[in-house]
């Protein structure tokens, strides 16, 4: 009797119509204010998927400028390239051990291309961050640390 008392309860917490606030109400206005405003639903779905504070965070990064997302099979791409990068060089794997745990195919060719040119374009940003260094003070700093 207890548990089907909790079921009927959780059932009724689940499918209870929640009461919006004032606030609520003001919130899902935004959207259709964006639409008409801009006249791009785009602002409008970025608000919807984001909410109110990423939205914010998201304009103010922007400010205005033009954004040009990738294509769903470029994300797609990125992924699956992140994932055999993480399996050849920071797991050290061999080509069919990454063939054989991914469930997609990979180009161990066009794959070792794309890590070696990764590689060097880490490599440049890197030296050109530490280049900034200074020898004497760094190694100052780190007597000082015990």
């Amino acid at each position: 009797m207890l548990i089907k008392n909790v079921w009927e309860k959780q059932l009724d917490n689940i499918f209870k119509e929640k009461e919006e606030t004032e606030i609520d109400i003001i919130l899902k206005a935004i959207p259709i204010i964006l639409y008409n405003n801009c006249n791009d639903t785009d602002q409008a779905d970025l608000y919807e998927i984001f909410g109110l504070d990423g939205f914010i965070k998201f304009n103010k990064f922007f400010d205005g400028k033009s954004v040009k997302s990738i294509r769903e099979s470029e994300l797609k791409d990125l992924l699956h390239f992140t994932l055999v990068y993480y399996f050849k060089e920071v797991k050290n794997y061999d080509w069919d051990k990454i063939k054989r745990l991914l469930p997609f195919d990979v180009n161990t060719i066009s794959c070792a291309l794309r890590i070696k040119n990764l590689n060097e374009k880490i490599k440049l940003q890197l030296e050109k961050l530490m280049s900034k260094l200074d020898e004497k003070t760094v190694i100052n700093k780190l007597k000082g640390v015990k």
